[in-house]
């Protein structure tokens, strides 16, 4: 935090400056203590997050527009609430206060009388200051250094931190502009337990934009295969009439019992992976070891395995659909060639001067023009006959004069594409050549 604070300050030119909270112990062992060893003792008890010291902070860094937190509530009326966000409008030093500077690093030995944060979107003003702007003051608070001997103390602080990160427990509820998410908490192997699943989907949906969140590190597929939460899973069934109270209960017990009896496997060469292919076609098999994947040690799972991410599919399903693909390139380079082929009449001339790209297929044509090189756009003889043949089945009436069209494009040298109204085509130039046309309605 430290670190951030000084950086955020270096960026915006401005010298940061960092109040610490005043620990008072309420033990009388500790208070008679000699003053260096109580100063020791207050050291480590600043290391404490706020979450066991009463949510007041240890130290709070001060820079304007500096990004900070709420840990507690402080104004219900004006929706003040833990989490709030907003930035540091300024702060009123205390009078008596003494500076020391280190590395140019400003710490106050006493804490400041009241620190503006501006709040954004609030509509609230109080007296003279901006509007959103709210004055926090140093409170009070007693925590426990020791639960099992009662050791109390009392801290004087802010309930402020700054907010350069977030646990998905602190963030759940808010909307981000931009968000960098971490959901692994040890490596891609962990163990996908309901509280993970859970957290790692708070942080992947806090932010406003897809394109706005950028996942640190890769995380495992089990994460979310796990399938809903069980409770409320149970709480909707129990709702919608389909459970008792008591079945509820039953069920929620049940599966509590089978999650802490339920062995986990460390070694990820001797886990099971879901293969998605074999899944799909409901396979009595689908969780396969990592060696059918093509991944020999555990350095090759995550790019055999879990890059994949949930399409992952093993040798033999990525075998046939590769068989099954290039039977499909084959047969659709037939049907093409087929379709496209050009009847001898069609002489061949030198592409770079009279070659055109047929427009229906994307061929390539060498048929002698007149105007050679203009750049009209040219149907084959096949293709004008397909598209009349398309033109009458989507009219809902059949062509009559089908043969007529057919010997009318085998005699012809060239032919354009019919209207950009009839085939959505554009014409590079408006300048013609024998154009097969479609039967009116008077030759139907």
């Amino acid at each position: 935090m430290m670190l951030r604070a000084r950086d955020f300050a270096t960026a915006r030119g401005q010298r940061l400056h960092w109040c610490v909270a005043r620990d008072i112990p309420l033990h009388r062992d500790d208070r008679d203590l000699p003053a260096a060893e109580l100063d020791a003792k207050r050291s480590k008890w600043l290391l404490r997050p706020d979450q066991n010291t009463a949510h007041v902070a240890s130290s709070v860094p001060l820079v304007k527009g500096l990004p900070v937190r709420l840990t507690d509530c402080i104004n219900r009326r004006r929706f003040l609430f833990r989490g709030r966000r907003g930035y540091i409008h300024g702060w009123a030093p205390h009078p008596l206060e003494e500076r020391q500077v280190v590395d140019d690093v400003v710490f106050l030995s006493r804490l400041p009388q009241t620190i503006y944060v501006h709040f954004p979107g609030a509509t609230w003003q109080i007296e003279d200051l901006p509007q959103g702007v709210y004055p926090i003051t140093p409170v009070s608070r007693t925590w426990l250094v020791n639960k099992r001997t009662k050791v109390k103390v009392r801290r004087t602080g802010f309930f402020l931190v700054p907010d350069f990160a977030s646990t998905a427990h602190m963030i759940q509820g808010q909307s981000l502009e931009a968000a960098f998410a971490d959901v692994v908490v040890k490596d891609i192997f962990d163990v996908a337990t309901e509280e993970a699943f859970v957290m790692a989907y708070v942080m992947l949906s806090r932010a406003k934009f897809l394109h706005q969140l950028w996942i640190m590190q890769p995380f495992g597929q089990q994460l979310f295969l796990r399938g809903p939460p069980l409770g409320p899973e149970l709480l909707l069934k129990k709702l919608r009439g389909e459970l008792s109270p008591k079945e509820a209960q039953e069920a929620f017990d049940s599966a509590e019992r089978a999650a802490s009896n339920q062995t986990v496997e460390k070694d990820p060469m001797k886990r099971k992976f879901r293969c998605t292919a074999c899944f799909l076609m409901r396979r009595k098999s689908c969780e396969k070891p990592p060696q059918t994947f093509g991944a020999f040690s555990s350095t090759e799972i995550f790019e055999k395995i879990t890059y994949q991410g949930a399409w992952a599919r093993c040798l033999a399903c990525t075998e046939l659909a590769d068989q099954r693909r290039r039977e499909l390139e084959r047969r659709r380079r037939e049907l093409a060639s087929r379709h496209c082929r050009q009847g001898p009449q069609y002489r061949a001339h030198n592409a770079s001067a009279t070659g055109l790209e047929i427009s229906s297929c994307g061929k390539q044509s060498t048929t002698m023009l007149r105007a050679q090189g203009s750049g009209v756009q040219v149907w084959s003889a096949t293709c004008v006959e397909a598209f009349v043949a398309a033109r009458s089945a989507n009219s809902g009436r059949r062509c009559r004069n089908i043969a007529t069209v057919r010997s009318r494009a085998k005699n012809a040298r060239s032919s354009c594409a019919p209207s950009a109204a009839r085939c959505g085509l554009q014409p590079n130039t408006r300048r013609r050549t024998a154009a097969i046309t479609p039967p009116t309605k008077r030759g139907r």
